[in-house]
């Protein structure tokens, strides 16, 4: 008796894991997507991103200080800033110290010799 329940609820047991395996490879697909592929490292893939690369590339290009002053550079004579829906650029000193001082509507994101 103890033999034929043993072999009952292997039985059973099999069946059943064989309908789970079928029925998640059935239903799956249909449920479930794979991730969508990021872009490789150190590509922009976003607004923000390609934003922030061309502020650091406008930054670097310019030698551009966005903290305090080198000790020795030059008054600024370029800053660059992004003003609303606009794209960062490199623009007048002026530009930047009305944003900076004068509160007018952009970004500043630094000044350039």
């Amino acid at each position: 008796m103890i033999r034929r329940l043993a072999v009952r609820v292997g039985l059973n047991c099999a069946v059943a894991g064989a309908a789970l395996v079928a029925s998640s490879l059935l239903a799956t697909p249909a449920l479930v997507q794979a991730p969508a592929v990021s872009a490789a490292p150190g590509t922009a893939d976003t607004r923000a991103e390609r934003e922030a690369a061309r502020v650091s590339a406008l930054l670097e290009d310019h030698d551009c200080w966005s903290d305090a002053a080198p000790v020795g550079s030059p008054e600024p004579h370029h800053a660059v800033v992004t003003r609303p829906d606009q794209r960062p650029r490199l623009v007048d000193a002026s530009v930047g110290y009305a944003i900076w001082l004068e509160g007018r509507p952009g970004t500043l994101h630094g000044f350039c010799p």
